[in-house]
């Protein structure tokens, strides 16, 4: 065998080094693409969007000023405006000093409030116990309950219940006053962390 035939066999062929550079230029790129991509230049600020509150499509009826109490409860809660407005025989059957029942409608569901006012904390907890226990089957407990709270202090307890049609009711009490709330079950959570009471 020759020296120039020796040479030839141990040269590489032509394809194995253009397969070879284009490794080199790939392997070159991850590594700078990593490394510019370290981190170290200003992190943005996360934007918060705020949504603005849902206002209801339908007008409110007018009412009458009346107590303090009477006068506190609201004419419009999220996409519910007020349908109508009476006295609650339920909440004075139960002792509160004033009770109200008032309607609200979004157009095309219906929700019901149950407000009424006792002399003291001690008494509208009492009712608001004797209510619950009205609302709760026998040996069931609600779907949902716990502390109502305004700053940061225990003012009072809620809890809800849901039913198979659909409905539900949130019942709680804040001080001395006692709400309860009927109406599709899916629209009581959002209704009662909006209300004002």
């Amino acid at each position: 065998m020759t020296e120039s035939h020796a040479r030839e066999r141990r040269q590489a062929p032509l394809w194995l080094w253009i397969a070879a550079g284009v490794l080199a230029v790939g392997l070159a790129t991850v590594v700078a693409l990593l490394l510019g991509n370290r981190g170290g230049g200003p992190v943005p600020e996360a934007e918060v969007v705020t949504l603005p509150v849902p206002t209801p499509t339908v007008s409110a009826i007018t009412r009458e000023a009346g107590t303090p109490f009477y006068d506190a409860l609201p004419s419009e809660v999220l996409t519910f405006a007020l349908s109508a407005s009476a006295d609650s025989p339920e909440m004075l059957a139960a002792g509160a000093l004033e009770g109200y029942q008032l309607d609200y409608t979004d157009g095309t569901q219906q929700v019901v409030l149950r407000a009424g006012q006792w002399p003291t904390a001690d008494e509208a907890d009492a009712a608001y116990s004797a209510l619950l226990a009205s609302i709760v089957p026998e040996g069931a407990t609600p779907d949902d309950s716990g502390a109502v709270q305004v700053d940061d202090a225990q003012v009072g307890s809620y809890a809800m219940v849901t039913r198979e049609d659909g409905t539900g009711t949130v019942l709680w009490s804040n001080g001395t006053a006692v709400m309860e709330l009927d109406g599709p079950a899916d629209a009581l959570p959002d209704l009662y962390t909006a209300f004002p009471l």
